[in-house]
């Protein structure tokens, strides 16, 4: 945690933070806290000293022999994820793979990235078109709902959650912590900012660069998007 007030909502054993960000939390019998000047440089330093053996790539387990014959065909790289029955794989789809994370630099010449611990869910009957790239949870799981559709050469960043019956267009950018809700829609070419949610059976229109919450419902379109009158 680096920003003020952050640390209050952490409910884990070991919090490393600013002063700043750790202001009124206490340790107690099983919680730590480390007060550091920079949080993200000693908490990917941490990473690195201890906890890289979690960041190995570890075999997909599939939920029918279908769908594993499905990636095997497509020439499919699935690693760190779980993967639902009757799910389809285009060719030379990625899953679990790590994306890109911040570069920290500790001063003795190393660059370091922090390490994609996470992993992917993938429901039923979900279609991941060619070259989809589903990228693996930072530190949770990216999630894929049951009977979505993922179509070629669109990204899934790390940690994004898709509900059920969600069509991701060919070429759409989703950025990390996404949520996308049952049913929405998001068109050819879009881009999602990171962390921002798609409401439930919103549709977002081709190209639009969503910046902001889309609502329930709503259908977004632009550059920055903004709501559009469904007609």
């Amino acid at each position: 945690a680096d920003r003020a007030g952050r640390g209050a909502a952490f409910g884990g054993a070991l919090l490393v933070a600013t002063e700043a960000a750790a202001r009124g939390v206490e340790p107690t019998g099983t919680r730590c806290v480390a007060i550091v000047e920079n949080a993200r440089l000693a908490t990917v330093t941490l990473a690195h000293a201890f906890y890289l053996h979690l960041a190995r790539d570890v075999p997909a387990r599939f939920g029918d022999d279908a769908s594993a014959a499905s990636a095997e065909a497509a020439r499919a790289w699935v690693m760190n994820a779980t993967v639902g029955r009757g799910v389809s794989f285009g060719p030379f789809a990625v899953v679990g793979a790590a994306g890109m994370t911040n570069r920290h630099r500790p001063g003795d010449g190393r660059v370091l990235l922090f390490p994609h611990f996470g992993s992917v869910e993938i429901g039923d009957d979900v279609e991941l078109a060619t070259h989809v790239s589903v990228q693996r949870g930072l530190l949770d799981v990216t999630r894929i709902g049951d009977a979505s559709r993922i179509g070629p050469h669109a990204n899934i960043g790390h940690g994004a959650q898709i509900g059920r019956d969600v069509h991701v267009s060919a070429h759409v950018q989703v950025g990390g912590s996404v949520t996308i809700m049952d049913g929405a829609k998001v068109w050819q070419g879009a881009i999602l900012k990171n962390g921002v949610r798609i409401g439930a059976g919103a549709v977002v229109g081709m190209g639009s660069v969503i910046k902001y919450d889309v609502p329930d419902g709503e259908v977004w379109s632009g550059n920055p998007a903004r709501r559009f009158p469904r007609l």
